[in-house]
């Protein structure tokens, strides 16, 4: 039967009435969707669109005489490049016109630095169709008649079941995914059907076998068995839903697939040739579109190892004016224009005192949510810790503000001004170069992680740990140290022994961590501190050697989660002596002496590795978790040799531990 078509009011009204006398609200809005879905696709909103703006075909570039660039990209998204100006727009279908967009929000994420593999694009064709296909349904469930209360919740919720559907393949006519989608993701195959305990029981006493063993006999059927009647007409309730669910999809999107999006050809044929296009739109795209001096500016907002995508290169290029006044006034604050939202960039007071430094309890609009894009950037207390941030190099400001918008040892709001006073505090005042200024910022940072990652039960909050003078003269004494060797022995010599310096402040601070970081005192210069710092180092090694000596090598533990995956890197949990051993073998590091404390239940360690057959031994890491009933929080991630990690990996531990607490709460559940 045909789905009813209602009118916007009447449809606004069923809704309102569905919502209201329903006490569960998840089901209420599950009914309401029902109501909505099939008004969605009758109103010919989707089947129109698509048909306008031809999803299907990548990029359409033309050129003018005057030497206006018109780049268009699945009819959705457009480009025009004229005189060094560049404007982009975003089409808007209900109205069926070209709508200005500066934002960028909405636009497809096209990689275009780094540059992968000759045989690997950074993008594919499936990801951009799939993308359009959502723009266009966004715009549609936006232009549909819903009551007010529930308007956001509602279209939220079509959105979900959109993204579920596996659109693409589904708009495209591949009925056997959907199927297969609406048996496994959709409906829960009823595993307890499977099995007659009846049966069971009744072919035991046949066979004289005491206890349950291999059943297998027949069972009896649904005519001799009551439990068998029940688990047929389980399953036949489960192919029901099935069945229903597959024919409201094809009621629902029969117009969206009989269009004609693709000229008539399936959708493996379609795949070949957008393939082989895409290499066309990469070419179009770095000829047509991309300015190489906005690149340059944009590498310098995101950083130089970070991936620059197409829409970062649009930014800049329609407020490049901004941006260049920005690069000539205050350079050293670019890397800021990362985490404030694009639609301030023209500002004149962008980065005036008056909008991040607060006064008493006022807030600045850098405290709005429409400000910054990250939730921890936020006004100052203080108008010296903004000095510093202004007056700091912009390698030292994308330092802090990556450190600043960690979730791990990341600082709040209100720390702000605690920690970039602490980072003066140990910056060399003398010294202008900005490197020095570097190495002050690398060991404040330091520190800050170590004060973050550790609970201390000496009554004081993190902030006022930074005062502890403990903490300062540390961090300047390795920095002393180095701009000591930097003096000697040149910048080359500086640069090579980078890492092992590292290292050195890491286990200096585990030394003064020991001593309830009361040492080092003031008398202690670099010398003295590694001294002790490496004296205690071996004290721990040789008490380990001398446990291992007279206790069981071969201990082992549990661990909640075996093993976690992501799509480019594969996390195994160590759970014995031998694996630890084996590991840090490999690695280069002490992991091997932590297995008394994860067999004693408060640590865990994973290995992480690579997934892929060109992975090598550089990306590989180790993961350290103190770990109890209650949860699990990060301790440390070395690479080999205590190298530092990449950005990928270190995300990638984050995902790791969330992983665990989930498992923690639903084991304590």
């Amino acid at each position: 039967m045909d789905p009813v078509l209602l009118t916007p009011d009447s449809l606004s009204e069923s809704i309102d009435h569905c919502i209201r006398h329903r006490k569960d609200g998840e089901d209420a809005l599950e009914e309401a969707c029902d109501l909505i879905w099939p008004s969605l696709e009758s109103q010919s909103l989707m089947v129109e669109w698509l048909s306008e703006t031809d999803v299907t075909r990548l990029f359409r570039s033309e050129g003018s005489r005057d030497g206006t660039v018109t780049f268009t990209m699945m009819g959705l998204w457009r480009i025009v490049r004229s005189q060094g100006c560049t404007r982009t727009y975003r089409r808007d279908l209900k109205r069926r016109q070209w709508k200005a967009d500066k934002t960028l929000d909405r636009w497809p994420i096209l990689k275009l630095l780094p540059c992968g593999t000759v045989t690997q694009l950074p993008y594919v064709w499936e990801s951009l169709l799939e993308h359009a296909f959502n723009e266009v349904f966004r715009q549609a469930i936006a232009a549909l008649t819903l009551p007010q209360p529930w308007r956001r919740h509602l279209q939220r919720e079509l959105q979900l079941r959109w993204q579920r559907q596996n659109s693409v393949q589904v708009l495209l006519g591949l009925d056997r995914d959907v199927e297969h989608m609406v048996r496994h993701d959709r409906l829960r195959y009823p595993m307890e059907a499977d099995n007659c305990d009846s049966c069971i029981e009744a072919w035991e006493k046949t066979h004289r076998i005491t206890g349950y063993g291999e059943y297998s006999g027949p069972d009896r059927g649904p005519e001799e068995c009551s439990e068998c009647a029940d688990n047929q007409r389980v399953l036949d309730e489960y192919e029901q839903k099935v069945q229903d669910q597959l024919a409201s999809y094809v009621r629902y999107l029969s117009h969206i697939r009989s269009l004609d999006l693709g000229r008539g050809r399936p959708f493996f044929q379609q795949r070949y040739i957008a393939t082989r296009n895409m290499k066309a739109l990469k070419s179009a795209l770095w000829r047509d579109v991309i300015d190489r001096e906005s690149l340059s500016l944009t590498s310098r907002i995101v950083g130089p190892r970070s991936r620059i995508h197409l829409r970062d290169v649009l930014r800049v290029q329609t407020q490049r004016e901004a941006i260049e006044r920005i690069a000539s006034e205050r350079p050293q604050l670019l890397p800021m224009l990362s985490v404030i939202h694009s639609r301030h960039w023209h500002r004149d007071d962008l980065f005036s005192r008056r909008l991040w430094v607060h006064q008493e309890e006022e807030r600045t609009i850098v405290d709005r949510k429409t400000f910054c894009l990250s939730r921890r950037i936020g006004s100052l207390n203080e108008k010296r810790s903004f000095r510093f941030l202004s007056r700091s190099p912009a390698s030292v400001v994308a330092m802090l503000l990556n450190v600043w918008q960690d979730s791990v040892f990341g600082w709040k709001r209100s720390e702000a001004d605690a920690v970039l006073q602490f980072i003066q505090s140990v910056t060399p005042t003398q010294d202008h170069r900005p490197y020095a200024k570097v190495l002050g910022a690398t060991a404040g940072l330091k520190v800050v992680k170590v004060i973050k990652g550790n609970r201390f039960d000496n009554g004081l909050d993190q902030p006022a740990m930074l005062t502890m003078p403990v903490f300062g003269h540390l961090a300047r004494a390795w920095v002393a140290n180095r701009l000591e060797t930097w003096r000697t022995h040149g910048y080359r010599e500086l640069m090579r022994t980078r890492p092992h310096a590292d290292q050195a402040l890491r286990n200096a601070l585990d030394w003064s961590a020991s001593t309830e970081y009361h040492l080092p005192d003031n008398n202690m210069d670099w010398t003295a501190i590694q001294r002790h710092s490496d004296a205690w180092h071996e004290a721990q090694q040789q008490q380990y050697q001398d446990r291992t000596q007279y206790r069981n090598k071969d201990l082992s533990w549990t661990s909640p989660l075996q093993e976690i995956r992501s799509d480019a890197y594969v996390a195994a949990a160590l759970t014995d002596s031998q694996s630890l051993q084996q590991e840090g073998h490999e690695m280069g590091h002490c992991v091997g002496s932590y297995d008394v404390e994860c067999y004693e239940g408060g640590y865990l360690v994973f290995s992480i590795k690579p997934l892929g057959p060109d992975a090598d031994k550089s990306d590989r890491a180790t993961l350290g978790v103190f770990y109890s009933r209650v949860g699990a929080r990060f301790d440390q991630l070395e690479g080999p040799c205590y190298q530092s990690t990449p950005k990928p990996i270190q995300d990638f531990a984050h995902h790791i531990i969330q992983s665990l607490n989930d498992a923690i709460l639903e084991n304590a559940a």
